[in-house]
């Protein structure tokens, strides 16, 4: 059985195509508790982050998460850096966390799907993004890593009726287009 895998080129690739709402993006942010040490070791980690020193940015984002709290988007950048080093793992406990305290972080709760996909914790990933189109909050990918699960699983109807949803929502949506040509041909005799 062939899989459908899409191009993905990190980040920016990532979200050219991305049918949202503006609440998807919606993240706790700095406050005025926040140090000028806090802000400084933060900025640090996100430097890190975009030069790939994973290592020395999962360090800076670390001091500011903590078990009582702390920098929540520090969070959010830990687990991308553990996604970018394939610790999707650790990427699914920093994001479990941050959700059971931000339950409308939807970002986050994309990313959580996503490493449960790329870990075949399907349910798990189904239940997430499942949750995201429930809520409106979602992107083309959700549609497509859902319709994923689904053709893997042999519910082909199901992956069809997915992708046809999310184009519903984004007709230009170019990643969809060949998520639908790819299951349409894959459903003839």
């Amino acid at each position: 059985m062939k899989d459908f895998i899409f191009d993905s080129k990190g980040m920016d690739e990532l979200f050219k195509e991305v049918y949202c709402s503006p609440d998807f993006f919606c993240f706790p942010c700095f406050s005025e508790n926040n140090t000028e040490e806090i802000k400084k070791t933060y900025l640090l980690g996100i430097n890190e982050f975009h030069k790939a020193n994973f290592e020395d940015a999962i360090r800076f984002f670390s001091q500011l998460v903590t078990p009582n709290g702390g920098l929540e988007i520090a969070g959010y950048w830990l687990g991308q850096c553990y996604y970018h080093q394939s610790r999707y793992e650790e990427m699914i406990n920093v994001y479990t966390d941050l959700l059971s305290k931000f339950p409308q972080w939807c970002l986050v709760e994309y990313h959580l799907g996503l490493a449960f996909y790329l870990t075949a914790q399907d349910q798990n990933a189904i239940k997430c993004f499942e949750h995201l189109l429930q809520k409106k909050n979602s992107n083309v990918f959700t549609y497509i890593y859902l319709a994923e699960i689904y053709f893997r699983h042999g519910k082909l109807l199901e992956a069809i009726n997915t992708v046809k949803e999310g184009l519903t929502l984004n007709q230009k949506a170019k990643n969809l287009k060949k998520a639908l040509d790819f299951y349409t041909d894959v459903s003839k005799p």
